[in-house]
């Protein structure tokens, strides 16, 4: 455990979360900046973006807040690195795997799919192919590393199953490291998918 004590650290930096004080998310993100690479430091800017978290306007105004430090300079790089239209609505990561599988051939995937049941959104699949109800998650390191994240994934999941779909979950660093395996375990899914629906047709006209 380190102990990071600051100088810079004002009331409009801190929020609660069960009774316990916590700084607010984009001044975390700030501060994780001493610490994080600068791909990394721009998925947890452009997920918590994304996830009404923070906006860049706050972000810059926790930046400027804190003056000339190491890490609000590296804050600043990495969230003008990002595009604005990208920043709003996916990270990194997931618009990469969609660009891996565009060039491996395969059809666009659906960016950011809403899963209905009963009427109402249950789930968000962050790369889809819902015409044979395949899905891609991608998992980055910060997001989906404690256990009741974990549990909560898990929990998604089998939500998603029991509707239907077939879910490839693929890491991050995989993705930089084996992309091609990515696109091997799209494309296996997609045609399991597509044997079901060619099978469920044959029953139906049997009947």
């Amino acid at each position: 455990m380190r102990v990071h004590y600051s100088r810079t650290l004002r009331p409009e930096h801190l929020s609660e979360v069960d009774a316990i004080p916590v700084t607010t998310p984009a001044r975390t993100i700030c501060d994780l900046a001493l610490e994080m690479e600068a791909r990394h430091l721009r998925e947890i800017m452009a997920r918590a973006i994304r996830d009404g978290l923070t906006d860049v306007t706050e972000l810059f105004a926790v930046m400027d807040s804190t003056g000339r430090t190491v890490g609000a300079s590296r804050a600043r790089r990495a969230l003008a690195s990002l595009d604005s239209t990208t920043a709003a609505s996916r990270s990194h990561a997931e618009l990469r795997a969609k660009a891996i599988l565009e060039r491996a051939g395969l059809p666009p995937p659906q960016v950011g799919w809403p899963v209905m049941n009963g009427g109402r959104v249950v789930a968000e699949v962050d790369l889809a192919y819902p015409d044979v109800k395949v899905g891609i998650e991608i998992d980055g390191f910060v997001w989906h590393s404690s256990p009741q994240q974990k549990q909560r994934d898990e929990d998604r999941q089998n939500l998603l199953v029991a509707l239907g779909w077939r879910i490839v979950r693929f890491s991050v660093e995989r993705l930089d490291t084996n992309p091609s395996l990515l696109v091997r375990r799209t494309v296996a899914a997609r045609e399991q998918a597509l044997r079901a629906v060619s099978a469920d047709d044959d029953n139906h006209r049997r009947r």
